[in-house]
């Protein structure tokens, strides 16, 4: 039998879902669910089934932002439209656009949220970046020196 938080009741867990899918705003959700952001992020990680159920309601989400985003867009602003109309927009788009991001790798599939933590990446040294920039600002000056400043510079872990 799969982990549950015993903190997160059913009840909670489906508000929380249900707004994620409206939403695509995990804190939003979770203050809806009357929960914390901790709680649900350590049940993800511990319950398969919540993980894909999320994973799901975080994808509706998506598309639902998106849509949005895309319809407020192809609205004409009116010539009367106060600034303070235009800014309340602009900050909505903002938000939206940033949701969109923070999740586009999990719901386009580039990146699997596991419900099992991943091992984490190894992490170059100070030193190895060091070296690394070091040697790419002298590619930069040769290239400089030499005037073919427009080919492509290496990688600074490379």
């Amino acid at each position: 039998m799969p982990k549950t938080n015993p903190a997160i009741a059913a009840e909670a867990r489906a508000r929380f879902l249900d707004m994620l899918a409206e939403t695509a705003n995990v804190s939003a959700s979770a203050k809806h669910a009357k929960v914390s952001t901790f709680d649900v992020y350590q049940l993800r990680k511990t319950s398969k089934a919540f993980c894909d159920q999320w994973a799901r309601a975080l994808g509706e989400g998506y598309v639902r932002l998106e849509a949005d985003l895309l319809a407020e867009a192809l609205k004409p602003i009116a010539n009367a439209t106060a600034d303070k109309t235009i800014k309340q927009k602009a900050e909505k788009t903002r938000i939206a656009m940033f949701l969109i991001n923070a999740h586009r790798a999990a719901v386009r599939g580039e990146a699997r949220v596991q419900a099992a933590p991943a091992a984490a990446a190894k992490r170059p040294t100070p030193a190895a970046l060091r070296d690394a920039l070091t040697r790419q600002f002298a590619q930069m000056r040769d290239r400089m020196t030499n005037g073919s400043a427009d080919g492509d510079f290496a990688s600074p872990a490379g």
